[in-house]
């Protein structure tokens, strides 16, 4: 449900280079992509705040804290956090649903990656 997501290169350059008035960047997370040994971590190239139906630069900081509290095993936190962002966001809805399908509590090898079953 995310246009542009792009990887930690780009993602870098982007914060770097992009004046926020053509483009903010938001860290998704961290995940383990099926059949890859390696973790990555992904972001979404947003809007500038201010256009309709987009994140506020409020709303990113809450989704970033809300996924580190994930990434720590802080679920119920995370779930807190993610509650106060607008439910039309698509990257909010996929944490709340991975969260919830797994009971609300980390699995006992939790690494703060998310594994991708499918490619």
């Amino acid at each position: 449900g995310t246009p542009i997501l792009v990887d930690e290169g780009v993602a870098e350059y982007a914060r770097q280079h992009l004046p926020p008035h053509e483009g903010r960047i938001r860290r998704v997370g961290r995940f383990r992509p099926a059949g890859m040994g390696h973790e990555i971590t992904i972001s979404q190239l947003l809007l500038p705040a201010g256009h309709e139906d987009n994140l506020s630069d409020a709303d990113i900081v809450l989704y970033e804290q809300a996924w580190d509290s994930f990434a720590a095993g802080n679920w119920q936190a995370a779930l807190d956090q993610l509650e106060e962002i607008p439910a039309t966001d698509r990257v909010r809805e996929y944490l709340r649903i991975y969260i919830t399908a797994n009971n609300c509590e980390p699995p006992p090898t939790w690494s703060g990656t998310i594994p991708l079953q499918l490619k």
